[in-house]
């Protein structure tokens, strides 16, 4: 996969996302096909996710400043050195002026106070760093700093300049090329996101960096050899008001892994695909001549395991018609479209879904405009969004 436009991901990052996928794939393909494997990688992943809470103050520390030197970043909601180190200052006594009863953790606090403002690149920040302005607890933090430390900050500072400079053109690329935006309310919601970045004194602009780092950290695009897809996804109810919660990685694979294929209708013919090892696919169905609407919905039920928690949903990226333009491209009067089975991956802000081809070309040959649209909407009614449902009446 690859990393947003200009982002370069260490190397340990890189392992610590393939990790992570690599159980939440094993675990959740599971369910629709059990491998050997999937239990051995589940204890992996606990115990690895037990390690995280036995640190100690001076583990937490250390992780804080590694991952602000590593990674020139404040740490994301949902990373353990977000989650260890706001705990630890939440739960630890203070003295009665404030301060940590733990000398280590006030450590942590002092510098979380500096890792936020160097984030914010706020006014507090600039005075701090150019040594000017009244004497604040900032300013007394930052002269008890170690030289490590003020160049960890300062390249956190850098880079979150670069990253709120080059989202714009991030986000605009992402969306024309069609590799990362699922719906028009993702979209919409990301470009808020993109306006709270310059809204520095809002109550919404720490979450909208909380969600640009999210994004930046997330190796968004196409594996070809897993034949697996990674896009963003915004489930919340305001895309006015994103915040970091509402967004889903949705990793979509090829095609609906099987160990067996289920009898098909009789108008229905299915394509399958040997992947890696011995995973099988059903890449596609293709609707022959008589394919009816409860013939598809049966053979995409068939495909999904019972009691799953699996989803089908086609939208306007399905249907090939381009979410910004409102244009129709090759695919859509071509008669090659594709739905989506999802389930939400508990626990973790990932979505897994399986695409299926749909081959609809027999049925769309010689049909006019207003004729496909009809056809489609029968065909995908069960399934369609709003933003589908509005296009296709």
């Amino acid at each position: 996969m690859q990393a947003p436009k200009g982002e370069v991901l260490s190397d340990e990052l890189k392992e610590e996302i393939s990790l992570g996928r690599a159980a939440l794939n094993q675990i959740y393909r599971a369910r629709l096909a059990s491998t050997p494997q999937a239990e051995q990688i589940r204890e992996l992943w606990q115990s690895g996710q037990a390690r995280v809470t036995r640190r100690t103050p001076e583990e937490w520390l250390q992780a804080f400043k590694t991952y602000l030197g590593e990674y020139k970043r404040y740490p994301v909601r949902g990373t353990p050195e977000y989650a260890g180190v706001h705990n630890l200052l939440y739960r630890s006594p203070k003295n009665p002026n404030g301060s940590y009863v733990n000398p280590v953790v006030q450590q942590i606090y002092e510098l979380d106070q500096l890792a936020r403002a160097a984030r914010r690149g706020d006014a507090a920040w600039k005075d701090v760093t150019a040594e000017t302005g009244a004497d604040a607890p900032l300013k007394r933090f930052w002269r008890d700093a170690t030289p490590q430390d003020r160049e960890s900050l300062q390249a956190t500072a850098e880079e979150m300049d670069y990253m709120r400079d080059d989202f714009a053109d991030w986000l605009t690329d992402a969306v024309q090329d069609g590799w990362l935006v699922l719906s028009s309310q993702t979209y919409k919601a990301l470009a808020n996101v993109r306006r709270g970045l310059d809204e520095w004194f809002d109550e919404r602009a720490d979450e909208a960096e909380d969600i640009l780092v999210w994004l930046y950290d997330t190796q968004w695009g196409r594996d070809e050899e897993n034949g697996i897809f990674s896009r963003v996804l915004f489930t919340g109810p305001n895309p006015a008001a994103p915040r970091l919660k509402d967004f889903r990685e949705v990793q979509e694979f090829t095609g609906v892994p099987v160990t067996q294929v289920p009898k098909m209708p009789s108008s229905i013919a299915a394509h399958t695909r040997l992947m890696r090892g011995d995973e099988a696919r059903v890449l596609s169905l293709r609707l022959l001549r008589g394919a009816r609407p409860e013939d598809l919905h049966r053979a995409i039920e068939s495909l999904l395991p019972e009691n799953g928690g699996f989803t089908v949903r086609a939208g306007l990226h399905e249907l090939g018609v381009s979410m910004t333009e409102m244009k129709i491209n090759k695919h859509f009067t071509k008669g090659l479209l594709h739905v989506h089975a999802e389930a939400e991956v508990p626990g973790e802000p990932v979505v897994l879904s399986f695409a299926l081809e749909i081959d609809a070309r027999r049925l769309t040959a010689d049909k006019k405009f207003p004729e496909l649209k009809r056809l489609y909407y029968n065909l995908f009614k069960p399934y369609l969004s709003e933003d589908a449902k509005r296009f296709l009446r």
